[in-house]
């Protein structure tokens, strides 16, 4: 074969290494920006899980509202199939022992 038949490879190296920078330049700037958020802001996370059986969990998850603070607590039963909710709570709401509890106190 003389050398004009043989396929050039530089323009699809080239290709490879302007693909490879501009992914690492991304992940770059999404460190030192910080795009989408802090990386511990998360709007689910796991506060309790309890097995209740070979295949079943209760699990209690706290949700975070995106644009606020506002916090929510979900008890979820898992199971293979499917997942249900079971009580969901703000968070700082009043809890039944804590209303039980004042009545007691000021009859």
């Amino acid at each position: 074969m003389t050398p004009d038949a043989m396929p050039s490879f530089a323009p699809a190296l080239m290709l490879l290494v302007l693909l490879l920078a501009a992914a690492w330049g991304v992940k770059w700037l999404r460190q030192r920006y910080a795009i989408g958020g802090p990386a511990d802001a998360q709007a689910i996370k796991v506060v309790s899980s309890l097995a209740v059986g070979p295949q079943q969990r209760v699990v209690v998850l706290e949700l975070t509202e995106p644009g606020s603070q506002a916090k929510h607590l979900l008890t979820v039963g898992v199971t293979p199939g499917q997942i249900t909710t079971l009580h969901s709570t703000p968070v700082g709401a009043p809890t039944y022992a804590a209303v039980a509890a004042a009545k007691v106190s000021n009859p």
